[in-house]
């Protein structure tokens, strides 16, 4: 993933398709009624699900935690990255990794004045590791 923060670029082929993450990323910040989207890739055998999700923060709100089913589940439990694509002061930990799903709360830095909305890009990637 990018090192800047913004977004990352999703390239990867399934059955001669390609998913290009800036593109979604655009259709998601011209959209505001879109609310999330998430694609499924196989890729030398490891599956990566790369999923954008717009947010509501209330006002008196701070914390918002985000629940994501992966269906069919996965082989591994993934690794995933997270990041806030569109505010610098907002942070995601990834609270809950398995194979069936995601947990992450997404957390801003003082309480919503007013509604907030906020653009969360998760990546969660089937990697074997050496443990």
């Amino acid at each position: 993933m990018s090192e800047s923060g913004s977004n990352s670029l999703i390239d990867m082929e399934d059955e001669g398709e390609s998913i290009d993450a800036e593109v979604v990323l655009q259709q998601l910040l011209d959209n505001s009624e879109l609310i999330q989207h998430l694609s499924r890739t196989t890729h030398e055998g490891r599956q990566t699900i790369a999923g954008y999700f717009r947010i509501e923060f209330q006002p008196g709100e701070q914390r918002h935690i985000l629940h994501i089913p992966l269906t069919p589940a996965l082989k591994i439990i993934p690794q995933v990255t997270a990041h806030v694509t569109d505010h610098q002061d907002v942070r995601v930990r990834i609270t809950e990794r398995q194979k069936f799903g995601i947990r992450a709360e997404v957390i801003l830095a003082r309480v919503a004045e007013s509604i907030r909305r906020v653009l969360v890009e998760i990546i969660a990637t089937e990697i074997e590791t050496d443990a």
